[in-house]
């Protein structure tokens, strides 16, 4: 089969994927040098600032989509298994509101 030249190639080692996202510089950062996403109800499309979502939209859907047995029981299985840390918004849901409503 003819790729037609194309190459997939994985990025340099500690390169960020560039395409649809704009340069960092100027934004309040973590401790880590990553942005602090903060959702809110902005719906500026070309802004440079890190938007993580509208947060009437992630509010609504966390009381119309509460988390099924298959998410608790993921959420279980990360614990045991892997990571050794929880999703506290899938074992107390109810916490969206507290922090964020």
């Amino acid at each position: 089969m003819d790729g037609g030249g194309r190459v997939l190639r994985l990025p340099a080692a500690g390169a960020r994927a560039s395409r649809l996202n704009p340069p960092i510089g100027g934004h309040q950062e973590s401790d880590r040098g990553t942005p602090d996403l903060e959702p809110d109800d902005r719906t500026i499309i070309r802004s440079t600032l890190p938007r993580h979502g509208k947060i009437s939209s992630l509010l609504r859907w966390n009381d119309e989509d509460p988390p099924d047995a298959g998410e608790k029981y993921r959420n279980d299985v990360i614990f045991e298994r892997w990571q050794h840390n929880r999703n506290p918004f899938i074992d107390h849901p109810e916490w969206v509101d507290d922090i964020y409503g």
